[in-house]
């Protein structure tokens, strides 16, 4: 199932002084079956984009369309794209409110209208699917680890059996091994054909090693838009003194940003420097290489 984002903007208390634009003219788009990464610092935008897609949060202007449907049609059901869209808050260890672990993940399931029943049994198979074996039915969330809490919370939206999955941060504060696991855990998830998946991060190898499709996002801006193999196969950063500089083509170069030794540039043209400037420096682009140029640099 896929959601689609077309020029959507966002404006926090609109019409004061504290006016703030948060979204602007945002595209974006999770096909049906991929596994979407939006990755940007603290503060460009990632939260505030991630709640407008299931409705928390209504887009000053612009469209959000969930499998052809333009959610802010009159017609069309929030209830239902909330039962369809699920969404893992950042922290969202910090919601879980029931005294035993099983009541907890409950909770989706029963306010969808499902009987106890159903409800638990929903309960039981998320739990499972995130590794939370029986033993840890009647234990009470609030004295599990943090791994296991975190584990707990994304269980609570897995038993809603969401047909796309939102989640905001959701390795932020882990130790390595619980954030391992995490990652591990939604790799899993997405072995079934057909789920949907965006995770919103700020760290660049949460995403490296899951995703289909990049988005970067800067000041509420998307400002790159690429396929993960893109980025590491044909992105680039090439090191060049300044004499170097002024021979070489500059065609291909999207950022360049000075450096001690000369100048640092990003291109997504990387082979063809390789092959037609020899004696340059040309290093595989990263992920937070290409972060750094695309908000650092300067655009050639």
């Amino acid at each position: 199932m896929s959601i689609e984002i077309k020029n959507v903007n966002y404006l926090y208390s609109q019409g004061t002084s504290y006016e703030m634009h948060a979204l602007k003219n945002v595209n974006l788009e999770i096909p049906d079956g991929q596994f979407v990464g939006l990755i940007g610092h603290t503060g460009s935008g990632k939260s505030t984009l991630t709640q407008h897609l299931n409705g928390l949060v209504k887009a000053t202007s612009g469209h959000i369309y969930y499998n052809g449907e333009d959610i802010y049609d009159e017609k069309f059901s929030m209830k239902k794209l909330r039962s369809k869209v699920g969404l893992v808050f950042q922290y969202p260890e910090h919601q879980l409110f029931e005294t035993e672990v099983l009541a907890d993940v409950c909770f989706g399931p029963k306010n969808l209208g499902f009987t106890k029943e159903e409800a638990e049994e929903k309960a039981k198979a998320a739990l499972r699917m995130v590794g939370m074996g029986e033993e840890y039915d009647k234990s009470s969330p609030f004295e599990l680890s943090g791994g296991q809490k975190r584990r707990v919370a994304i269980a609570g939206v897995l038993a809603m059996d969401p047909e796309v999955l939102i989640l905001d941060e959701p390795t932020a504060g882990l130790d390595v091994i619980a954030r391992d696991s995490i990652l591990e855990l939604l790799r899993e998830y997405m072995e079934t054909e057909g789920r949907s998946t965006l995770i919103s991060s700020h760290i660049s190898s949460d995403l490296e090693s899951l995703c289909d499709d990049i988005y970067m996002i800067h000041e509420g801006k998307i400002i790159l838009h690429e396929t993960m193999d893109t980025i590491l196969n044909d992105y680039g950063v090439i090191k060049v003194t300044e004499e170097q500089w002024k021979n070489l083509d500059k065609s291909y170069l999207l950022k360049k940003k000075k450096e001690s030794y000369g100048y640092a540039c990003l291109t997504k043209e990387k082979r063809y420097y390789m092959e037609n400037h020899p004696g340059v420096a040309v290093e595989n682009g990263s992920l937070d290489e290409v972060i750094v140029m695309m908000i650092q640099g300067e655009t050639v």
